[in-house]
Formats: C-alpha cells, structure tokens, sequence
C-alpha cells in the first residue's frame, strides 16, 4: 500500500476583494439630486429677479404702464417747421410736398364775368360785418366785376370748389392790387418783416388755366433776381395767366407780394413781378 505525498495548502485563507461602502453611493446619488434642485431653484430665482424688475419699472412709470424708449435723434423724423424764423430763405423748404399743402390752404379762385384768376387769404383785418377774411388778388382779376359785382365768385378748397359769399372791398388800379372780402375763414398767410432780397428763394402758386381748365394750386418756383423801390420784386418763378393775383411766398411760408405781371418780350426778355402787399396799406386798407 502506498500513500501519496499530502497536498500542502495554506493554513491562511486568501483575502476576499472588497466593496465599496454602500454609503458612498448614498452620498453622490443626494449630491447629483442636490445639483439638479439648485439649480432649479437659481432658474425660479432668476424668473423671480427678472419679475421684480418688471415690477419696479411699471411702478417708475407714473402711468403704472412700462414706458418706451425715446428714439434717437437719427431715428426720429424731422421737424419741419415750415414757418419757423430761423429757415434759410435762400434755400427751398426741407418738405416742399407738406410746404405746398399748407400754403394751399389759404389759396382762392376768383371768378369774374368770363376770366378768373387767384386770391390768398391775408392777415389784414377791418373787413365790414358778416365777413371774415380779407383775399388779396390782382385789379385786373376784379376789373370786370366793378361795374357788375354780382359776376363775382369766389371758390377755396382746391378742385373741391367751395363757394363762398364775397364781396369787393377796395383797389389800386395803379398797382394792380384789390381786396374781398369773404365769409368763410381762411388760414391767412403773413408777410415777413423786411423787405425781400436779391437771390433769396421764392414760389410763386395759384390757379391758371387755359379756357375753361383751372389748374389748381399749381407752383412755380425760382428765385427773385432784382427789386425796384422795395415794393416790385421781379422773379424767376414763372407767372402764367391765371396765376395772377396769387402770393409769392419766400421759404418761410411769408408772402413777398401778388403775383402781378408776367410777360415775354423778345427785345427786353422775360419778366414776372410780384407787388408787395404793403402797397395796400398805403390806398386800399388802413393797416394801423
């Protein structure tokens, strides 16, 4: 009988591989949770803040509404300022478009027997009772009505032709001036404190026509290019017939004078003449 050597193992057992502590897993599950709830909790906060400005803005505005941004000046749109004292009057308005519009609004037509020409609307006063505006035209205009006034119309409001009652109050033959006086109230136009001068932009707007065609409103513009006495300013605006009897304006909207005589001749050339409505006060009207 024979025995096999004995297998030596041993005596000490192998050390068993350790685990992590179950506790660690604990603590960075609850920091991730953590994590996640601050920073649901900085989302609501900042939703708060951002409330809270709203909040504080609304109670800024006295109107308890949140107030706009004023725009820039770039962005803002332009103050024209037709009238204004300070505009160049050797440069043409900065929006000839709203420029016409505003002087048109004190433009008549004047009918009389089989001719017409133009009238505006003019800041004298003394007209008799029942009447409200004084319209300044051309003698040549009125001449035909003089010996039978009730040939006299006068319409305002453009194409829309409104009639209004009128009546002749004065004249200058000499000058080729004439005042009516009518019912209705118009938006007057001014003259300006001094006397015009050479180069200074002017228009020159009324109602011509050939026939029975008025054109209304119609413009003109240049500049005036001499001045005689003060009082008879020549223009490179064109007047055509019809046109007589309309203002000459400067760019302030001020009246220079009443588009009177506008001719061509071959040997002196071309001429267009606007007389200073001060004339009137000197016959026709007292101006105080």
């Amino acid at each position: 009988m024979t025995f096999d050597d004995p297998v030596l193992t041993d005596p000490t057992p192998a050390p068993a591989r350790k685990s992590a502590p179950r506790s660690i897993f604990v603590v960075i599950a609850l920091l991730v949770v953590g994590l996640v709830v601050l920073g649901g909790l900085a989302v609501s906060l900042q939703g708060r803040v951002d409330d809270l400005s709203e909040q504080v803005e609304l109670l800024k505005s006295p109107t308890g509404t949140t107030t706009e941004e004023s725009p820039t000046e770039e962005e803002s749109e332009p103050d024209i300022a037709q009238f204004s004292d300070e505009l160049d009057l050797y440069e043409e308005p900065a929006d000839l478009e709203a420029f016409i519009d505003e002087i048109s609004g004190s433009i008549v037509t004047v009918f009389c027997a089989d001719s017409n020409g133009t009238g505006f609307a003019s800041d004298l006063t003394g007209m008799d009772d029942g009447y409200k505006t004084f319209i300044v035209t051309n003698h040549h205009v009125i001449e035909d009505c003089l010996d039978d006034p009730a040939s006299l119309s006068v319409t305002h409001g453009g194409e829309d032709e409104i009639e209004t009652d009128a009546e002749i109050f004065g004249w200058d033959e000499e000058n080729d001036l004439a005042l009516i006086e009518v019912a209705v109230e118009l938006p007057v136009l001014k003259t300006p404190a001094e006397f015009a001068e050479r180069g200074q932009w002017t228009m020159a707007i009324g109602n011509p026509g050939p026939n029975e065609v008025v054109l209304h409103n119609a413009t003109t513009f240049g500049h005036i290019i001499a001045i005689e006495d003060n009082y008879f300013n020549y223009t490179s605006a064109l007047v055509n017939p019809g046109n007589s009897g309309g203002p000459l304006v400067n760019s302030r909207g001020e009246v220079i004078g009443v588009n009177s005589f506008g001719f061509v001749d071959q040997e002196i050339g071309l001429w267009n003449i606007a007389v200073d409505t001060d004339v009137l006060c000197e016959v026709v009207v007292d101006c105080g």
